[in-house]
């Protein structure tokens, strides 16, 4: 897999474990009037043309010291909010042109403590952490998830080999992280192959349950537990980082696998509005 990606997941997970949570960070006030709501009326005019009944609200934040400040704008509309939490994006200005460097569905968001020389972290909805990295923000991954961050560790056995490479491939040799689950799925095992170049994207992870596939994806290897609200069946749910952000899976008990119910970034189960 790409040790560079792998490698940068796993210091993203890391990243500043006690500096991140030890001070109070700053609440962005969002805001209708003044110049960062008028800037953001400009850039999403016609957002606004075929919604006519919703408004945006802006701040301008200074995340980083000496450098331009990034624009914030949360979208007030039925559309774009379930309850408190709607639609909100980050802005910064490259060569005059907008960028966006974040989108998140959320209810708060705060600026954490940090040195000015180096650039600001975000909390989202009091409990979730995203680290700036070059021109955008990432999720911390270990913020989103109960317990440690995990990867396939473990080398396969020669008995599972053969399974395994009926899933992922030519690839001779693979590592596993079991996990215990609950419910009636019980021990998950968590497979991925060694000694390959898989890519950017990071390299295929299969999750098998009692020898059989429950879920399939592309991932740099980190992966976590998610909270008690999805787990489903006495079934834990999973959070598996990918080469965008993360993916929540929550267990399907009629389908008997895991299927996929949002994510950190634009996605046909996390759509923009």
């Amino acid at each position: 897999m790409s040790i560079s990606i792998r490698a940068l997941l796993l210091s993203a997970a890391v990243a500043l474990p006690g500096l991140a949570l030890a001070a109070s960070p700053t609440p962005v006030q969002f805001s209708a009037k003044g110049n960062a709501a008028t800037q953001a009326d400009q850039v999403y005019a016609a957002f606004l043309r075929s919604h006519p009944k919703a408004r945006l609200e802006a701040a301008s934040l200074d995340l980083w010291h000496g450098h331009t400040s990034v624009l914030a704008v949360r979208f007030v509309d039925p559309s774009t909010c379930t309850g408190d939490e709607c639609h909100t994006v980050l802005l910064d200005q490259v060569a005059g042109r907008w960028h966006e460097m974040m989108a998140q569905r959320l209810s708060t968001l705060a600026v954490m403590p940090h040195p000015a020389a180096a650039p600001a972290n975000l909390m989202v909805d009091g409990r979730h952490v995203w680290q700036r990295l070059a021109d955008t923000f990432v999720p911390q991954i270990q913020s989103y998830i109960d317990g440690a961050p995990m990867v396939a560790s473990t080398p396969v056995d020669a008995s599972h080999a053969a399974v395994m490479a009926s899933y992922l491939g030519a690839a001779k040799a693979f590592v596993m992280q079991s996990v215990k689950v609950g419910g009636k799925l019980g021990t998950i095992d968590v497979v991925q192959p060694t000694g390959v170049n898989c890519g950017e994207a990071g390299c295929p992870m299969v999750v098998f349950g009692n020898q059989h596939p429950v879920l399939s994806t592309t991932s740099p290897g980190l992966f976590g537990l998610a909270p008690g609200a999805d787990t489903v069946d006495g079934v834990r749910g999973l959070v598996v980082a990918v080469v965008n952000g993360l993916d929540f899976y929550r267990w399907d008990t009629t389908a008997g696998k895991y299927e996929m119910t949002r994510t950190t970034y634009t996605s046909s189960v996390t759509p923009v509005p």
